[in-house]
């Protein structure tokens, strides 16, 4: 047999083939690997978080819970400025009652020849004399009225309310102003729907529900 003699520049070639089959090789099998990792990395990452959202916490039971425990921290609420109110009412004139409270029934008005019901009650009085707020509280509103003549209504606290009508062009609150049970708000005036005699018509809501002004006045 007659042997193949090889060049010194095939042999350097060959060489150069041969290192380059085993690099591609080489790095055919370090992708292969790194792709198998990651592969593996994100199926566990994925069971893992599985697990995870399914799996409800487990919760320890606490034997003998503590109870009434005080609670110490600082309160946020304020104390009420509001003027509060006196558990008793006083009369806002010195009279005795001229017409009473209805309560929802009609009645004969003489100045306007027709029937209507009496929201409140009138105390005689004298020209002039004093009108007094019946229990602490604030005005709200102070004005005149067609009917009812100079108005001042007062929030006397705890959901009752009253208006006095029939007082004198020159009172001696305002709106917003606090006054206390006794403290003079007006002077009897006129009543232009009821000008019989001089006298306070009073008007007294609680809850906002008219009531008869007697019931709680002393």
């Amino acid at each position: 047999m007659k042997k193949i003699k090889i060049s010194e520049k095939g042999r350097i070639a060959y060489l150069c083939v041969l290192f380059l089959v085993l690099a591609f090789s080489l790095t055919a099998w370090r992708n292969s690997q790194n792709a198998r990792r990651l592969i593996d990395n994100t199926a566990s990452k994925t069971t893992e978080k599985s697990v995870t959202s399914t799996e409800a916490p487990t919760v320890k039971a606490v034997e003998n819970p503590v109870s009434d425990v005080p609670d110490t921290r600082q309160s946020t609420t304020e104390e009420s400025t509001e003027i509060k109110p006196l558990n008793y009412f006083v009369l806002p004139v010195d009279g005795k009652v001229l017409s009473h409270y209805s309560n929802g029934e009609l009645v004969k008005n003489e100045q306007t020849n027709d029937w209507r019901t009496h929201n409140g009650t009138d105390f005689a009085s004298n020209e002039g004399a004093d009108v007094k707020a019946i229990n602490n509280g604030i005005v709200t509103a102070v004005y005149s009225d067609s009917l009812w003549g100079t108005v001042v209504e007062i929030d006397h606290g705890n959901r009752v309310t009253a208006k006095y009508c029939g007082l004198s062009e020159k009172v001696s609150v305002e709106s917003g102003e606090k006054v206390k049970a006794g403290e003079k708000i007006g002077t009897v005036g006129k009543i232009p729907l009821e000008p019989s005699s001089p006298h306070l018509h009073i008007e007294i809501r609680s809850g906002g529900v008219l009531i008869n002004p007697v019931d709680i006045l002393q």
